[in-house]
């Protein structure tokens, strides 16, 4: 039966260092949660913490209810992954899986019996005779996730198992590590400073930045309503255009004014920003495009360059006033670098972030 993991109100610090500041993060039974952020801001500490490699300063690893900060890793029921694999080049796959049963001194019949079950389970089977060195990237990060599992453990903790993968691999690799996952119903710890594999693996998103959590929730979530200007740039490729603006009046009617644009503002979002005169406006590149949408304010631009990703194109769009401003468009537009008109702006996902504490209104 899976886990809950909790770590509560933990701070780490190096001597003056404050690498990890007053976090909370609680983890369901069999979530998938990633910590996320850039290097430094304290997720690695948090596993190491959460893993029994680091003490924290303060704070608590709460397991099923069970305080386990004073216990090590083994005692914690914890299983991890490296980002380098950590196999044996020595030993065959078979061995490799089983040498964690055998430090234990499982029975040899038992040790077979969780092979090979761990083999069907990551499907590698077929490589049980091979070394790691004919082994590809992948098959060899399957085979130190089959040895992390292949013992009872509460929870599983992966501190960035893709990042030595080639950038095709990485995505081959990470959406059969999200299947895996889900059939195995492990509580998951997931360590990343990819903001794409946080999105697309995860139940669950934890952003950090400086040692503090700066927004947690879906990923969905967290994309569509960013808590603060930070993770409106760090989530969502291309970022959210952020433009500092003005609040003002269009007879009598609220809006903003950030550079070339000039858009009204829903009675929601007037009453949050209040009697502030400056904000930033944030808008995503999927809301900005050459065809209205049901509700939507346009601008007059240029395409400046045109980033072609398949079935859709980032738009770089350079405004009157000599502004940029990303956009998105389908294949089939019918527009390219060098076309000038209106551009329509979706009035219905504008945000609005203070311009002094960066917070979302």
């Amino acid at each position: 039966m899976a886990s809950t993991l909790r770590l509560e109100r933990i701070t780490k610090r190096f001597g003056d260092f404050v690498a990890v500041d007053d976090v909370t993060v609680d983890i369901a039974p069999g979530e998938f949660t990633t910590l996320v952020g850039p290097s430094g801001c304290g997720k690695t500490t948090l596993l190491n913490i959460a893993a029994a490699l680091e003490r924290p300063s303060t704070g608590s690893i709460v397991i099923d209810g069970r305080d386990m900060t004073e216990f090590n890793a083994r005692e914690r029921g914890i299983a991890m992954v490296f980002q380098s694999y950590a196999l044996y080049p020595h030993l065959t796959v078979r061995q490799n899986l089983g040498f964690p049963l055998r430090v234990q001194k499982v029975p040899k019949a038992e040790i077979a019996r969780r092979v090979n079950e761990a083999a069907d389970l990551m499907e590698i089977g077929h490589l049980l005779n091979r070394k790691p060195r004919e082994l590809s990237g992948g098959q060899r990060q399957r085979v130190a996730i089959g040895r992390a599992v292949i013992r009872p453990s509460t929870v599983c903790l992966l501190d960035e198992p893709l990042s030595n993968l080639d950038a095709a691999l990485r995505v081959r690799v990470r959406a059969e590590l999200k299947l895996l996952f889900a059939r195995m119903g492990t509580t998951t710890m997931f360590v990343t400073h990819d903001q794409s594999e946080a999105m697309t693996m995860s139940d669950r998103v934890v952003v950090l930045k400086d040692g503090k959590v700066q927004q947690q929730g879906a990923p969905l979530e967290v994309y569509r309503n960013p808590a603060n200007v930070f993770v409106a740039s760090f989530i969502g490729s291309p970022q959210m255009n952020l433009l500092p603006g003005q609040l003002a009046s269009d007879d009598g009617r609220p809006a903003v004014k950030a550079g070339a644009l000039d858009l009204g503002l829903s009675a929601g979002l007037a009453a949050a920003a209040g009697a502030r005169s400056e904000i930033i406006l944030g808008i995503r590149a999927e809301d900005i495009a050459t065809t209205p949408f049901a509700n939507s304010s346009k601008f007059s631009a240029r395409i400046e360059l045109v980033e072609h990703l398949g079935n859709s194109a980032i738009m770089h769009y350079r405004t009157a006033d000599g502004g940029r401003i990303l956009g998105m468009e389908m294949r089939d537009s019918g527009v390219g670098t060098g076309w000038s008109g209106d551009v329509h702006v979706n009035l219905d996902a504008v945000k609005l972030f203070d311009s002094k504490t960066t917070a979302a209104l």
